[in-house]
């Protein structure tokens, strides 16, 4: 157990001789479950997750809470650390014990105390998140997604940017199935958010004016007509 004390200093030295006698580099703490990843990187010393991850380590360890080191960053709001793991391979969609992810963590803590600690950025995260794939559908144990956590916490604009997200992803989904109809290899990442949502909308306001939901069945015919409609197609 001489890893988990070394990794605490940040004695990278002393755990390059560890891990090079053997030690497991998936060590953990004997009453908490964490690893000498989460740890370390709970610390701040990436040098020694980045050691311990060419060792073997789980980027992806769960404590006995079921937390990963992402999960408990997000909460944590350390920005900088988060896009660490992200881009290390840090899985974002990982559940704790309460079926909570790191983008929950992040949006239930993002109007807490914890947001006024220094080096704090939940805005950050959420957004690292939400581009490293967080999905913001799954629900946990309570049945609530970020989004929802976020509004009953008060972090407004942490609920907005979720949703935003949500609305993005949905109008990119409507795009590409127009755009692959339409037979167009337009790359959906070189369209912005304001441009792919408003022609993402404006499919959608085709696929709702052809459904005719508040028009009688001779009104829509005639509709079609008048706009050269021979048959309509549901996009969505």
């Amino acid at each position: 157990m001489d890893l988990i004390p070394a990794v605490k200093r940040g004695d990278i030295v002393r755990v390059h001789e560890l891990l090079d006698s053997g030690e497991d580099p998936n060590t953990r703490e004997h009453y908490t479950y964490r690893t000498a990843l989460m740890i370390a990187s709970e610390y701040g010393h990436t040098e020694i997750v980045e050691l311990l991850l060419d060792r073997g380590a789980d980027i992806n360890g769960q404590d006995n809470s079921g937390d990963t080191a992402l999960i408990k960053k997000s909460a944590h709001g350390k920005g900088d650390m988060a896009e660490f793991l992200l881009d290390i391979g840090a899985d974002p969609n990982i559940k704790n014990i309460k079926g909570d992810t790191a983008l929950m963590n992040a949006a239930r803590y993002s109007n807490s105390i914890l947001n006024l600690a220094e080096g704090t950025d939940y805005i950050k995260v959420v957004e690292l998140l939400l581009r490293h794939g967080a999905d913001p559908n799954i629900r946990n144990n309570y049945g609530k997604t970020a989004s929802m956590i976020a509004e009953r916490v008060g972090a407004d604009d942490i609920a907005r940017l979720i949703r935003d997200h949500f609305r993005l992803q949905k109008a990119r989904q409507r795009l590409a199935f127009a755009t692959y109809l339409l037979g167009d290899n337009t790359p959906m990442d070189d369209l912005d958010y304001d441009v792919t949502a408003r022609i993402a909308e404006y499919v959608n306001d085709l696929d709702q004016y052809g459904s005719g939901s508040k028009r009688s069945s001779s009104r829509r015919r005639r509709s079609r007509r008048r706009r050269n409609y021979t048959r309509r197609t549901r996009f969505f």
